[in-house]
């Protein structure tokens, strides 16, 4: 050991006066320590540190780390961590080392590799290319031997000095997040990451460009390619739900950050620019985590510090600097300061508004302008000339307002958006704004391998095979058509199924390899004895670790969700649909499950009447009965004078509406009319937005950002509320009917089709 120490006292001629001056204090004082005396001892206290470093969902500890340490009187303890490990007196406990933290975890490991310069080889890349320079950061093109292919290399600086800022602390969600993807093509993919001498280095694939460039490449017009948008924007939208789902707020969602990757190998750059079906031939992987946070808890979530770019930010995170400002007169510390999730549905919908256009929605020369625009609730948000760059289409101007909302606890979420959008591509559709791309198949063959023309018109046709698809209800409950019953090797190897549900009236085709309960609907005199029956089979599955697969009629399944979750037939109908995008009540099911929700619920009931909406968002209890038990209604916009007094005066298209955007039919509107003080609204300031102006409750008028309605006999926007009339409100999420009150009086109405009594009674026990 004396040896070794009397070698590294040498003085090294190579060092500049004040290094060398440095070097000899360090080992000075380094001599006089007994912890260097044992390499097992020091690698245990630097491992203990690290592990300190780290909390349990895998991200730096806040209370240790920070971007600017000093600015907040903590150490900058990354900093002195990576000085010690590479410094040439410790370079006997490092293989000790490197195994210690190893074994603390897979988290501690990947902070060790961005501080220890031994674990990581740059020299293996060659030929680097710059390809562009951020504020941070630089990127590079590279190829490497070891794969034979071109990566893309990211690199930032090491701090020179204690003083600077831990960009470690800003890097390591970002190369978390990548390592703990790897395999998902939903995300960037890297390949290896480590720390030199003089910068930070994050290895990844090569992709064909980004979003954003892609965009740029496109010349037709927004009437020829909206449905193309449409698909890639929709791409981009379960990839977020991704993110959600994984409990990480990206904070920098633009069309810059996602890249796009062909589906079919050695795909020619024009074959992606120019697109020749409106189902794109490339997949779509979020990138750049550098701003992102990986959270457990919604608090977690939240971020006190400006994130993004700067005109995608929602208001909250534009207004986080100014409002944390302690000089300001307004300041409170009480109120909670910054940005969440919700920022992220924000940026959406600029990314497709960028989609759209090719340009920014909120970009303004003028930032100061730019900033009022967008927090001002005063000001218009989408001025009329960015509505001419989506030639004014009402249906997209309606999605947008739908997504704009300048209060994040109004905004919807990210299961709210995927549903509203897939109802507004239907309607696109169906109004004649979405026209096919006309190319021909003769040249498209010639252009194209025989392998990539195979793949593409499996991409374009890959909508209509989405039906022969497996789809998770729960995790021990899957759903399927016909043909996927067939699927004996997927359904037992792949899922686990165990248990199968047969519904139709073909026999079971592997009674051998898994249990079956064969329930033909078409032979079913009462549905309801046959479903209770059927409850013991899901419950047996259910304990025994079982896994149920059931074709091929999706109405058992919401009778199960129903049955066994007490949710109402709403609740069920969301649930299964938006894991099934291609639900269908089958029509004499309807009222069996309606009629079942209702009495059950009834029979539970005790005391109080509890209603809801089709989402749960807008939820009412009724203290005492109706004073009008129910006045089923299904009046026109133009009613007799019979149906003068229903509040909407336009049920009959509203129920056209539901049947139309939900797939079920209520029948009639069933008003029930009580006093104010009798009924408790329960955050319904919250979830529930009026019809304004009142409107006849067409599908265009009902909808948010819609245009006043046209009868001589209904109020038009401007009017005050007259005496005696009815305003009426509606969930803003699910646009369902709510609740209407009387001007000048204390009246109301109570739309109670969506009585939820049993389940809240049992919520109550």
């Amino acid at each position: 050991m004396q040896v070794v120490m009397e070698k590294k006292h040498e003085k090294d001629e190579s060092l500049p006066e004040d290094q060398q001056e440095r070097d000899d204090k360090y080992l000075r004082e380094r001599s006089k320590r007994k912890l260097y005396q044992s390499t097992d001892l020091q690698s245990l206290a630097v491992t203990l540190v690290i592990s300190l470093l780290i909390r349990p969902n895998g991200t730096l500890e806040e209370k240790y780390t920070a971007q600017f340490p000093l600015q907040e009187n903590k150490l900058n303890i990354p900093f002195i961590l990576h000085k010690h490990i590479n410094h040439a007196a410790n370079v006997d406990f490092v293989d000790r080392l490197v195994q210690a933290v190893q074994d603390a975890g897979p988290a501690e490991y990947r902070l060790l590799k961005l501080l220890c310069g031994r674990l990581f080889d740059s020299s293996k890349y060659k030929g680097l290319n710059r390809l562009a320079v951020g504020a941070f950061g630089v990127v590079y093109s590279a190829y490497y031997p070891q794969l034979q292919e071109k990566v893309a290399i990211k690199t930032m600086d090491v701090p020179k000095t204690y003083f600077d800022r831990c960009v470690l602390h800003d890097i390591f969600t970002e190369i978390t997040i990548l390592d703990m993807s790897r395999g998902d093509k939903r995300v960037c993919q890297m390949l290896d990451y480590g720390v030199d001498g003089e910068h930070y280095w994050i290895s990844m694939k090569f992709y064909k460009g980004s979003l954003k460039h892609w965009r740029m490449k496109q010349t037709a017009p927004l009437s020829q390619n909206l449905a193309l948008y449409l698909n890639v924007f929709l791409a981009v939208l379960n990839i977020m739900k991704w993110c959600i789902d994984k409990k990480i707020n990206h904070y920098d969602i633009k069309c810059d950050n996602y890249l796009i990757e062909p589906l079919v190998d050695n795909c020619c750059d024009e074959d992606v620019w120019a697109q020749e079906s409106d189902t794109p031939n490339f997949a779509l992987c979020i990138a750049d985590f550098g701003e992102s946070k990986i959270y457990e808890t919604e608090l977690e979530g939240y971020t006190i510090r400006n994130r993004g770019t700067e005109y995608n930010k929602s208001p909250e995170m534009l207004n986080v600097a100014y409002a944390s400002q302690k000089t300001r007169a307004t300041y409170d510390r009480r109120k909670r300061v910054g940005a969440n999730i919700a920022n992220d549905m924000w940026s959406l919908g600029c990314v497709l508004y960028e989609l759209l256009t090719g340009e920014f929605l909120f970009f303004d020369n003028d930032w100061i302008h730019f900033f009022f625009r967008v927090t001002d609730k005063n000001q218009q948000l989408i001025t009329d000339q960015r509505r001419e760059l989506i030639d004014n289409n009402p249906i997209l101007l309606e999605f947008f307002h739908f997504l704009f909302q300048r209060n994040p606890d109004f905004r919807p979420t990210i299961t709210e958006i995927l549903v509203k959008f897939k109802q507004t591509m239907m309607r696109l559709k169906e109004e004649g704004y979405l026209k096919p791309k006309i190319s021909d198949a003769s040249s498209s063959t010639l252009k194209a391998p025989p392998k990539q023309a195979m793949a593409m018109e499996e991409t374009k046709n890959k909508s209509l095979q989405a039906e022969d698809r497996v789809f998770k209800i729960r995790d021990h409950f899957y759903f399927g058509n016909r043909e996927c019953a067939l699927k004996k090797s997927y359904l037992k190897n792949e899922l686990d199924i165990t248990h199968i549900v047969n519904t139709t009236n073909e026999e079971n085709d592997f009674p051998w390899d898994f249990v079956y309960l064969k329930v033909p609907i078409e032979e079913w005199d009462n549905i309801q004895t046959h479903l209770e029956k059927s409850l013991s089979f899901f419950e047996d599955a259910k304990k025994g670790d079982g896994r149920i697969f059931l074709y091929s009629h999706a109405s058992v399944a919401m009778w199960y969700l129903m049955r066994s979750e007490g949710l109402s037939y709403g609740e069920a109908f969301l649930q299964i649909e938006r894991a099934c995008p291609h639900l269908q009540v089958e029509p004499k099911f309807f009222m069996e499950l309606h009629t079942w929700d209702a009495n059950t619920a009834g029979e539970l009931a005790k005391g109080a009447l509890h209603f809801q909406c089709i989402c749960g968002a807008c939820f009412f209890t009724l203290l005492s009965p109706f004073s009008v038990r129910f006045a089923s209604c299904r009046c026109s916009p133009e009613p007799n004078d019979d149906q003068k007094q229903c509040p909407l005066k336009g049920c009959a298209d509203t129920l056209a509406f539901y049947n139309k955007t939900y797939g079920f039919d209520l029948g009639n509107l069933s008003w029930g009319y009580s006093q104010k003080s009798n009924v408790v609204f329960h955050d319904m300031d919250l979830f529930a937005v009026k019809v304004e102006p009142r409107s006849s409750s067409t599908v265009p008028a009902i909808r948010r950002g819609a245009p006043p309605p046209t009868s001589p006999n209904l109020r038009r926007e401007g009017e005050g509320e007259r005496e005696g009339e009815w305003v009426v409100y509606k969930c803003w999420s699910c646009d369902y009917v709510v609740y209407a009150e009387k001007v000048g009086s204390e009246e109301v109405g109570v739309v109670a089709n969506l009585n939820v009594s049993g389940r809240r009674a049992e919520e109550r026990g």
